[in-house]
């Protein structure tokens, strides 16, 4: 590799803008691409250089150039940084918002996966995305498992950014190709903000996944009687079986959670559904060596008698 963009690499990496302006006078390429591939421009894109950024471009950089058999660029490696100025700058140099890897991945899709933890990443990470709504991103855009920035945001329990898609046309009962949607993946991951968040916003509680779940389903077995009660008032169909026959009710009992038994139950769930074996919740219980939930379901068809 020539010498001049071996310095121009090093000299972008350190942020040293000087070096560079020195580099590209003495001939180095504004596009040349180093031992592994990247160019000057994705080097000061990845270290957060926002000044060489600028300066980079107007030398002639090309800002979508493509990086790792066109998986990444500039704008990827900015973001995967959480450099938000150096975003916005490649953003008003004509990067492309809705740039499409193999992956399938977009900008806004892979900031959705994002789990962060700490609020000054959540917080940059926000300002990213308020720069991608600027410049006409597609906010139901799906990745190579149909997925969208709000399955994504609402599976990594972020409800900032789930407001944010919200509040810019996301469609909320979207489904990704195993037909889950966002209201599924926030109950999945017990995310009890998200879930008020999205039947607020109109989340059909009566949609299945491909095997015939609903997300009463999903939270009668994952143990949130909260969730549960609030699927509930939506009026979600508590008697709908799954694919192979089983009601919520019956979830519950598999999911060994006696609360959920018992709030199903004061809601009307007819413990007498089979499911395509013929068993009933009673029997599923017995089948578990369930007893407290056995005892709740032999009351329940006691008083019934």
């Amino acid at each position: 590799m020539d010498v001049l963009i071996q310095d121009l690499r090093r000299h972008v990496e350190a942020g040293d803008l000087h070096a560079a302006v020195r580099d590209l006078g003495a001939g180095a390429d504004v596009n040349a691409r180093t031992i592994n591939g990247m160019t000057p421009l994705m080097w000061a894109a990845q270290e957060g250089h926002v000044k060489l950024v600028h300066y980079l471009v107007a030398k002639g950089a090309d800002v979508n150039a493509l990086f790792g058999d066109k998986q990444s660029s500039a704008l990827i490696m900015a973001i995967e940084g959480l450099h938000e100025d150096v975003v916005h700058a490649l953003l008003k140099h004509g990067a492309d918002a809705n740039f499409r890897p193999r992956s399938g991945g977009t900008p806004l899709l892979r900031l959705s996966r994002f789990r962060l933890a700490k609020w000054e990443e959540r917080r940059r990470a926000l300002i990213i995305v308020r720069h991608l709504l600027r410049y006409n991103v597609d906010v139901n855009a799906r990745d190579n498992r149909q997925r969208t920035p709000l399955i994504l945001a609402a599976q990594s329990d972020n409800p900032e950014l789930v407001a944010m898609l919200l509040n810019h046309g996301a469609e909320v009962n979207l489904r990704d190709k195993y037909g889950e949607n966002a209201l599924m993946r926030a109950i999945e991951k017990g995310a009890m903000n998200i879930v008020h968040q999205l039947l607020d916003n109109g989340a059909d509680v009566t949609l299945n996944d491909a095997c015939g779940c609903s997300p009463l389903h999903i939270a009668a077995e994952r143990g949130d009687s909260a969730i549960v009660s609030l699927l509930l008032q939506y009026k979600s169909p508590i008697d709908a079986p799954d694919a192979d026959g089983y009601t919520p009710l019956m979830f519950a009992v598999r999911g060994k959670h006696p609360q959920n038994v018992s709030l199903l139950l004061e809601h009307g769930a007819d413990r007498t559904v089979r499911d395509h074996d013929g068993n009933t919740a009673l029997i599923l219980a017995d089948r578990l060596a369930l007893q407290q939930i056995h005892d709740l379901l032999a009351a329940q068809e006691a008083v019934a008698k």
